[in-house]
């Protein structure tokens, strides 16, 4: 299973994004590729406890099996699904500035998490992850978010 904690996973996401570019077309959803980028540092800021993201209601016997859905069933993420409104660039995410600077914050992010150096609150919708489980929620997440834009 692909993940941050392994260096062939990183450098692919790296690679990826690299060749994201301010103007590279969705292929869902609503968010522009600079949004995105924005809506992923917004999540590792949420999920590392520097944003406070309002739980959606949930029932707690749910979330084992939402997280085994999103990490280990090898479904793709659901195109379109909603996040919280703190991490929603069209309600109170962070407005994207300058797209090099933001890319460069995200690629921050993925070295950081790809070297254990996160300490990680619970998971709005999963709850307690293992530090693995983190690494690879976050390789998912930019993996849904990069496949967005066809890259």
């Amino acid at each position: 299973m692909k993940s941050f904690s392994q260096s062939t996973d990183v450098l692919e996401i790296q690679t990826r994004l690299a060749a994201l570019e301010p103007n590279s077309p969705r292929q869902w959803g609503k968010m522009n590729s600079h949004q995105a980028i924005c809506h992923l540092i917004d999540a590792f800021n949420s999920v590392s406890g520097n944003r406070v993201i309002t739980p959606p209601p949930m029932p707690n016997f749910l979330k084992p099996l939402l997280k085994w859905l999103a990490l280990y069933s090898g479904l793709a993420w659901a195109k379109g699904a909603p996040t919280a409104k703190e991490n929603d660039q069209e309600k109170q995410g962070t407005t994207p500035k300058e797209f090099a600077a933001d890319k460069a914050v995200l690629l921050e992010w993925i070295r950081r998490v790809s070297a254990n150096e996160v300490k990680f609150v619970k998971h709005s919708l999963f709850g307690n992850l293992s530090a693995e489980e983190w690494q690879r929620w976050a390789y998912l997440h930019c993996d849904h978010h990069l496949r967005q834009f066809g890259v």
